[in-house]
This record gives structure tokens, sequence and C-alpha cells, in this order.
């Protein structure tokens, strides 16, 4: 069974990222990707988190968006994302958020989690080696979707989960610093190769509309897979 689910999160994956490839492709063309300029697509796992709270932890999600590499001269280049769907939030925040109308001492175990999507662009300067590159840049951030959720379990070990919007209880914009580093899998091809990935995120204006103090803490594990222009 273990085995079935992951076939199937694999083939998931793999149709997501195709069709995100040539939607990528057809909104900005192969004439992105030449000698200067290097074009792409980042699939991530994510952990999102609120640092300067007590207690919260980060969750796990995922990401999507493309990638741009601007060469500037010998090593250095311009490395900008745009990450259409880019998590933020985080969860054990049960000190913070509450489901006022739900009477949640029934449950054994509860955990409420805030999951955000938003529109993301970081901007770094990047240094480029043969085998990897490293980089560190501005970040803004624009937040379109929010859900509060309450993921539970009573005594019988029945699962629970309400969701309901949150939009009005965070702040949509953001800005911050974003640092990445990124290894080559095909150095002698670097402009034709994938690339495994780390990139942080941290926010520098307050996350949370009524919680003063928390900030967006954000970590990736990203493959990005380039765009190959036609010969």
């Amino acid at each position: 069974m273990k085995i079935r689910y992951l076939l199937l999160i694999g083939l998931l994956l793999f149709s997501t990222v195709a069709k995100s490839q040539m939607i990528w492709i057809l909104i900005f063309g192969d004439k992105l990707s030449n000698d200067k300029i290097q074009s792409g697509i980042n699939v991530s796992l994510a952990g999102v988190n609120y640092t300067g709270l007590d207690d919260t932890k980060y969750m796990p999600t995922w990401a999507l968006g493309g990638f741009t590499d601007i060469h500037i001269k010998n090593h250095w280049a311009i490395h900008a994302d745009m990450v259409f769907k880019s998590p933020t939030g985080a969860k054990s925040l049960n000190n913070y958020f509450s489901f006022d109308n739900f009477p949640d001492t029934l449950l054994t175990k509860k955990d409420i989690r805030i999951d955000n999507i938003t529109f993301s662009i970081p901007v770094h300067l990047e240094y480029q080696t043969k085998y990897f590159g490293f980089g560190v840049g501005p970040a803004f951030s624009f937040t379109y979707r929010s859900r509060l959720k309450l993921v539970g379990e009573n005594p019988e070990g029945d699962k629970v989960l309400l969701t309901r919007m949150n939009i009005d209880k965070v702040k949509k914009f953001d800005m911050g610093v974003s640092t990445m580093l990124e290894f080559y899998l095909s150095p002698e091809k670097k402009h034709e190769s994938m690339r495994i990935g780390l990139r942080y995120y941290y926010g520098f204006l307050d996350a949370l509309k009524d919680v003063p103090g928390a900030h967006n803490s954000v970590i990736y594990l990203n493959v990005g897979i380039p765009i190959i222009p036609e010969k």
C-alpha cells in the first residue's frame, strides 16, 4: 500500500511539473533560455513557521513556481524566483487562535494551524561556480488565501478537521530577506542542468494582525527543472 501511495504521489508531482512547465513556456516562451538567461520550474517541499511566538512548530507543505538566472559577468548572476504557490503559516497555534463555536473539550488531541498561500518574488545576487551557486537578496510576498484549521482526535480515535477562511486575520504584504544554495546535477552542462537547492526566507513585517511579533519563516528544499531552448 505504501508503495502504491508513493507511486501515486510521484505521478501527480510529475503531472504538476509537466503542466507548469508548459504554462511557463506558453507565458514567456523558450526565448528566456539562452547563453545569458536560463529559466525553469521550481518544485519545493517547504516548512513554514511564525518566529517570535511561543510553542509554534514548522508545518510541512509544498511550493511551485519558476526561476530565471540572468548572468552578469564572470561568476555573478541575478537569480529571481516567481513562486505562484508560496506557503506561509505555522502549526501549534493553540495559544493564539480558537474555534469559538466548537466544543474542543471533547477532543483528546488538537492542533490549530494557519495555512496561507502567497505569491512571492525573491531576487538574489548569486555567485555561481561550476558545481553550485549561492546568493542572498530581498523578497516580497502577497498573501491571497488563508485558512485556519483545527486538526483533532476524539477519545474514540476519530479524526476531526475544521477549516474556516482566515484572510482577515493575516497581513497580506510582507518583505524580508531570502538566501539560497543550489547544486547542479550536470555541472558539465550547467545551463541545462537540473538543480537541487535550499532556500530560507525571513519576513521583516508582522505577519498577523491581532498577534504582534509574529514573523514568517520558510525553509524550502527545491528541485529546479530548466527550460532547454530549441537548438
